[in-house]
């Protein structure tokens, strides 16, 4: 029975790296071929971050991962496209658990501000990431550690693919990061409506660009 529990954790773990990484691949294709779309939908994003945060549970074993959220379950929806928020959440948490140490944790927190935009944090106490090169790292194929003694595994895709995916689903990226003492991405998802939902708002107000819905003034 230990060994079958050792080889199915193993078989998991292997399998979903390598969804994962063809996943981002696919993505970072599209981007680069200007065929990424939002598709947007309602979504549950409180259950979408905590489907993502048992996943990678499994993954990182030693790791403790806290969920923090601020509002009721009810609240925590939104309209934007469930597939590419719930790679943009893993390529976050990837990266987190890539660049910290084995027993450390990872924080993810989610909350609705003032103006019901959805904001999503992931904070890791690993090495952190110098101020010159915090612009960098959002570029394709750049991994600040690289060469021959290169110690942490990864394409130098998975930031890139997340900014770009953010920026389809009309949201923002930010990083706080000082070195040795870990980092903070931060994405806000502004609030959106669906197509069907437009007949409630006056059509001369609404701009579409690249399927984001935007008002002139405030909802």
């Amino acid at each position: 029975p230990e060994e079958i529990s050792r080889l199915s954790r193993l078989i998991f773990k292997e399998t979903f790296c390598l969804n994962l990484q063809m996943a981002t691949i696919f993505a970072a294709a599209d981007l680069e071929a200007g065929e990424a779309y939002f598709e947007p939908k309602k979504v549950d994003v409180l259950k979408l971050v905590e489907e993502r945060k048992s996943s990678f549970e499994q993954i990182y074993r030693n790791r403790k991962f806290y969920l923090y959220y601020e509002n009721e379950d009810d609240q925590l929806r939104n309209v934007t496209d469930e597939e590419k928020l719930k790679l943009i959440l893993s390529c976050l948490i990837s990266n987190a658990g890539k660049f910290s140490d084995e027993r450390s944790e990872i924080q993810i927190s989610l909350q609705l501000d003032e103006d019901d935009n959805c904001k999503i944090a992931v904070k890791d106490s690993g090495i952190g990431i110098a101020p010159e090169n915090q612009e960098r790292i959002f570029d394709r194929f750049v991994q600040l550690d690289s060469g021959a003694a290169k110690k942490y595994r990864g394409l130098g895709l998975g930031l890139s693919v997340a900014k770009g995916l953010v920026e389809i689903l009309g949201g923002t990226i930010s990083l706080q990061s000082e070195p040795g003492k870990g980092s903070v991405f931060e994405i806000c998802l502004p609030k959106q409506l669906l197509p069907t939902e437009l007949d409630f708002v006056d059509a001369d107000d609404v701009l579409w660009e690249g399927g984001n819905v935007e008002r002139e003034e405030s909802y």
